[in-house]
C-alpha cells in the first residue's frame, strides 16, 4: 500500500490485527469498506449500543453495511493497539465532534492514555492513522472532476477564495480545490475545532502543524488526502486534563 505521504515517519499497515512497536511514527490503515461484513460481527457484541443505533437510522442498505464495516475496523484497530479488545473500547466526543477513547484515570496503559486518532472515509474508502501523545488529523475525498467546488469555497480562508480557480475550474483548479480543502479537514480534525468553524488567520497556530497533501489510486479510484500532524508531544498534565473532561 503506497499513499505516496511525503513524510518519513509514515508507517503503513496491511492488516488490523497488526501490532505497534514504533510510537514515534504515524500508523495508518487503509480498507475498503465493501470488502469485510461487520454484521456478521454484531452478534458477538462487538459494537455499542449507540452504535448499532446509528446504523438502523441509516435507511439505504449500501450505507449501514459500510457503517457497521468502519466501526469493526476502527475497533479491531484500537482494540489490537491498546490490548483492550475490540468490544471493551468506549469512546466520546469533544465540543466539535472529534471523536477520542474514553480512558480510566486508573488506567496505566501507556498506549490506551497517549492514543490519539483520526479516520476518514470516502464512498466505500476508509483511512485511519494513529499516534501517540501527539494529535493527528486525516482526511480523504474520492476525486470527481466534474464537481462544482463553487458552493464549498467560502468554508475556506479568503486567500484561498474562489479568485484563485477563476469563473470555470479548469482540472488544475479542481486539483487545488481538493489540495486545500483535504488539508483544511485534516486540521480542523487535528486540533479539534471542527470542519464547520469558518477557519481565519491566527486561529490556529500554523507553526505547530506538519501539513501533508498526497493522492493515490485504490479500488480503481482517484483519492486526495491530507494529513495534519502536532509537533507538540503532550505531557502527562494535558493528558490527565482531557481525562477528566472526558468522564465529566
Amino acid at each position: 500500500m503506497n499513499l505516496n505521504i511525503p513524510a518519513s515517519n509514515i508507517v503503513t499497515h496491511a492488516s488490523p490485527d497488526e501490532t505497534v512497536d514504533d510510537l514515534g511514527s504515524v500508523h495508518m490503515w487503509l480498507f475498503n469498506l465493501d470488502k469485510t461484513s461487520g454484521l456478521r460481527t454484531a452478534e458477538g457484541g462487538i459494537f455499542s449500543a449507540e452504535e448499532l443505533l446509528r446504523t438502523r437510522r441509516l435507511k439505504n442498505q449500501v450505507d449501514r453495511q459500510r457503517f457497521l464495516n468502519r466501526c469493526f475496523y476502527v475497533r479491531q484497530v484500537l482494540g489490537t493497539l491498546t490490548a483492550a479488545g475490540p468490544k471493551h473500547l468506549r469512546f466520546t466526543r469533544g465540543p466539535h465532534g472529534k471523536p477520542r477513547l474514553v480512558v480510566e484515570r486508573s488506567s496505566g496503559n501507556p498506549r490506551l492514555r497517549g492514543l490519539r486518532f483520526s479516520i476518514s472515509h470516502s464512498e466505500n474508502i476508509l483511512l485511519m492513522a494513529v499516534a501517540f501523545y501527539r494529535q493527528i488529523g486525516i482526511d480523504i475525498e474520492v476525486v470527481h472532476p466534474e464537481l462544482d467546488i463553487r458552493a464549498l469555497l467560502f468554508l475556506l480562508s479568503p486567500r484561498y477564495g474562489m479568485n484563485r480557480f477563476g469563473p470555470s475550474p479548469s482540472p488544475f483548479g479542481i486539483a487545488s480545490f481538493y489540495h486545500l480543502w483535504t488539508q483544511y479537514e485534516a486540521l480542523a480534525k487535528a486540533s479539534g475545532r471542527g470542519i464547520t468553524q469558518p477557519f481565519q488567520k491566527g486561529t490556529t497556530d500554523s507553526s505547530r502543524w506538519n501539513l501533508y497533501s498526497f493522492r493515490f489510486r485504490y479500488d480503481h479510484k482517484d483519492v486526495a488526502g491530507g494529513l495534519a500532524i502536532d509537533n507538540l508531544v503532550e505531557s502527562s498534565n494535558n493528558i490527565q486534563r482531557e481525562e477528566r473532561n472526558s468522564a465529566a
